[in-house]
């Protein structure tokens, strides 16, 4: 076996002889080359030494391989004495060394592993895995970055073609805060390996230190595309994408963008436009339209400390432009969800609310979780494809502001992916409602990528069906975006929810023949009844009345039925007529259906109802006091009642 060894600085620090002693140099050498008893021949010419040993020892590759497979699998208690074993029986295996000293390390046994890798770079000095590691060690354990840079610099003499070790030491340049030769460094690694996510890291960090922040997001973007097996980089990544947005989210240009897109939109709809915050708004943000609200200028909300506040403000200013260029081109569509249509949500998933009570959910939670699950749903069926259309105008619009919409969309993303894929909310929720979320996710998910080339798809974990239907949608998005008209997003909106069957819970009218009531286009929901007269209560409860005498069994109304009946079972008959003629005294004016609260009854202490409740305990008093009074209510909900004692039988 022959080693040679360059006579350098070094090599003096490996065998830590003093600088300039060749004489002790050389007798260090002999005595660490002798093995049982056998001396090496020791040569030294023209600047090199070298070392000829006589002994050869054969490694026992059984116990090797076992070694790495433990490795591998992360078991380095149980590999260490293996390892130890080994190197006892072949120390001149410089890579058994090495993988020794790895151990050691990951055991958090530092010194240990830094012996051990001296060792590994004495039986071959041009181990760069060995002197990478100790230039690691060296920086991150003993932030010693002095003497880290040396074990780099030794190897990318004993590889220049090693883009691994040069990015080493541009991180280590960047940490000591030398920009510009830490730059240099990792462009050296860039042009001999242009897919390693380490690398366009530590550029996207110097250009984000040089507050170069185009640069910057570009090569973070890279990086997180390269980075395959999502690891601490990824993360870091991530943060650095939040730092270049917050950068770009508070700079002038972005309040300058803001300031002259919202000036355009109210020359074009000539009506203001007011931002505010709003902490308790569903949405990270919306947008209340003017002519939605009787009012004259149009609000945008939006949760403040919401990550991309700028670019949730320009998206919402979006869906102003788009609405007023439908409006002009007269083909505006306003998306309603009335009562018929909750209350046919309620019966398609009549079972899922009886799988909730029989888990021992009470009643009004169950009813408020089927009207977060009609609103949700309804929100994606008209939010998903109208935003695709905004982002890509954003995208194209403000360059720019790149990182704070990249920021901003993950962010989304990465909830819409917790919502779908976070196994308490996967056991609770019914699977056709959650697959038709995980299709518009999955959408905006497809949108994401060919923005950003960000990959998140596979994370929704999709079914093959859930993964054509995205598809599927994605690619018709495809064929409106090139030459889109003006309200196109509508027709698009309306062919999407035909695809997936969820028209029935949602209509599509037009402004110029909208003749009702306004509603709020991110939430569909009717404006509270407390603003009208009490006439005009009157009149709403009679249309209520005549509407529901065909209507489908009401799921919500049942439970409330099944609250009330648990309620009044340990009540007296007299006790139950009070609270009948009550609530009869409360209908006098008229209930209100879909209030949300307020009702009050003095007679059962701690109340406040909604519309839906009050109804239900209304028909069950009367039912149980006097039902022969129950035809003068005229409330249609006899097949609920029938149904509700079923639940609460003796």
């Amino acid at each position: 076996m022959n080693i040679l060894h360059k006579i350098t600085p070094f090599l003096y620090q490996l065998f830590n002889v003093t600088y300039g002693d060749k004489v002790k140099l050389i007798a260090d050498i002999t005595e660490y080359y002798t093995i049982n008893q056998h001396l090496p021949v020791v040569k030294e010419k023209e600047g090199i030494i070298s070392v000829d040993i006589p002994v050869k020892l054969y490694l026992d590759t059984v116990s090797y391989t076992h070694l790495i497979s433990l490795c591998e699998n992360k078991q380095f208690e149980k590999a260490y004495p293996v390892a130890v074993d080994l190197v006892s029986r072949t120390p001149s295996n410089s890579e058994l060394n090495r993988i020794k000293g790895q151990i050691e390390s990951e055991l958090g046994e530092t010194d240990k592993a830094v012996d051990s890798l001296i060792d590994a770079l004495r039986w071959d000095p041009k181990n760069t895995y060995a002197l990478i590691m100790m230039g690691n060690i060296f920086a991150r354990d003993k932030n010693d970055i002095e003497t880290a840079m040396k074990y780099f610099n030794q190897a990318s003499v004993a590889d220049p073609e090693d883009n691994i070790s040069l990015n080493n030491i541009g991180a280590n340049l960047m940490i000591m805060g030398r920009l510009d030769e830490a730059q240099e460094f990792f462009e050296k690694a860039e042009k001999l390996n242009n897919k390693y996510p380490n690398t366009k890291y530590g550029l996207a960090y110097v250009s984000f230190s040089k507050e170069n922040y185009e640069n910057a997001f570009q090569y973070v973007l890279q990086s997180l595309t390269l980075n395959k097996v999502k690891d601490g980089l990824f993360g870091q990544s991530i943060d650095l994408a939040k730092a270049i947005a917050e950068k770009v989210d508070a700079s002038d240009d972005a309040a300058i963008a803001l300031k002259s897109y919202a000036e355009k939109l109210e020359l074009l709809t000539g009506k203001k436009i007011q931002i505010q915050e709003d902490t308790e708004i569903p949405t990270v943000a919306k947008v209340e339209l003017a002519e939605n609200h009787n009012r004259d200028y149009h609000l945008i909300k939006y949760k403040p400390g919401y990550p991309g506040v700028t670019h949730l403000v320009l998206h919402e200013l979006t869906h102003i432009e788009l609405a007023e260029e439908a409006r002009i081109a007269g083909n505006h569509m306003l998306f309603t969800a009335t009562h018929q249509h909750r209350i046919k949500f309620m019966t398609d998933y009549e079972n899922y609310a009886k799988f909730l009570q029989k888990k021992g959910y009470p009643e009004t939670s169950i009813a408020g979780v089927m009207n977060s699950l009609f609103e949700g749903l309804n929100r994606q069926v008209y939010n998903t494809p109208i935003d695709l259309f905004i982002e890509d105008r954003l995208y194209n619009d403000f360059p720019e502001l790149r990182p704070v919409q990249f920021v901003s969309l993950y962010t989304l993303m990465m909830e819409g992916l917790d919502a779908v894929t976070r196994k308490e909310i996967v056991d609770l929720t019914d699977t056709k409602i959650l697959s038709n979320s995980k299709i518009y996710n999955i959408v905006n998910a497809l949108h994401f990528k060919e923005l950003f080339s960000f990959d998140a798809i596979k994370l929704f974990k999709p079914s093959t069906l859930e993964s054509r239907q995205a598809t599927s949608l994605y690619k018709e998005y495809g064929d409106y975006r090139s030459d889109k008209e003006p309200g196109e997003e509508y027709e698009l909106l309306q062919n999407w929810a035909n695809d997936l069957s969820l028209s029935k819970y949602f209509q599509l009218v037009l402004e110029s023949e909208y003749k009702k009531t306004a509603i709020d286009l991110d939430i569909p929901e009717l404006k509270d009844i407390d603003e009208n007269t009490e006439a005009d209560q009157k009149i709403e409860m009679h249309e209520f009345q005549e509407k529901h005498q065909d209507a489908n069994l009401n799921p919500a109304v049942m439970m409330f039925m099944v609250g009330a009946l648990k309620y009044f079972k340990d009540k007296s008959s007299a006790e139950i007529k009070r609270t009948a003629f009550e609530i009869a005294t409360i209908g006098v004016n008229g209930i209100n259906p879909d209030k949300q609260d307020g009702y009050r009854v003095n007679s059962i202490p701690g109340s406040n109802f909604s519309g839906y409740q009050l109804l239900a305990y209304y028909y069950v008093s009367f039912a149980l006091s006097a039902p022969q009074l129950l035809p003068e209510l005229q409330l249609p909900f006899d097949r609920e009642f029938e149904s509700a004692k079923e639940f609460v039988k003796p």
